[in-house]
């Protein structure tokens, strides 16, 4: 029981470790990212929707680095229940980290939310796809 108790603290930990260096890895491709983007103005009822999603490409490519980094350094066999919680990590993450100088209306909150669940949901698939592809590459070893 402790064992479990200790692959399980040392995953957690390893999805803390795998976001924040994410951050680093990912911070020039975000200031590119950003110098292109500057000044654009999307207007319209969709456009808080297309400027959610467009400020959420450097967020994927972080959840991105960080799914791969998490999946390939997992430590479990319980692959797909690890990635799902490491989507929900992601989410959570995005969520608490957006702020607000107003308080917002419901309309606002559903406008960004799409740039907060899109980019954890990628990294579902890119954890799955990295736990798999590594540990068959070291049993192959």
């Amino acid at each position: 029981m402790r064992l479990v108790n200790r692959i399980v603290a040392r995953n957690l930990l390893l999805f803390v470790g795998a976001y924040y260096l994410s951050v680093l890895l990912g911070m020039p491709f975000f200031i590119g990212f950003a110098a292109l983007t500057e000044g654009r103005i999307y207007e319209g009822a969709a456009g808080g929707l297309v400027s959610s999603l467009v400020a959420a490409v450097p967020i994927a490519v972080e959840d991105i680095i960080a799914a791969l980094l998490a999946g390939w350094l997992l430590q479990s066999s319980a692959h797909r229940r690890w990635a799902f919680g490491f989507g929900f990590f992601l989410f959570v993450v995005h969520v608490m980290s957006f702020r607000w100088h107003i308080t917002p209306t419901i309309t606002d909150r559903l406008q960004v939310l799409p740039g907060h669940v899109i980019p954890a949901a990628i990294a579902v698939p890119v954890f799955l796809f990295a736990a798999k592809r590594f540990k068959a590459s070291a049993e192959a070893a």
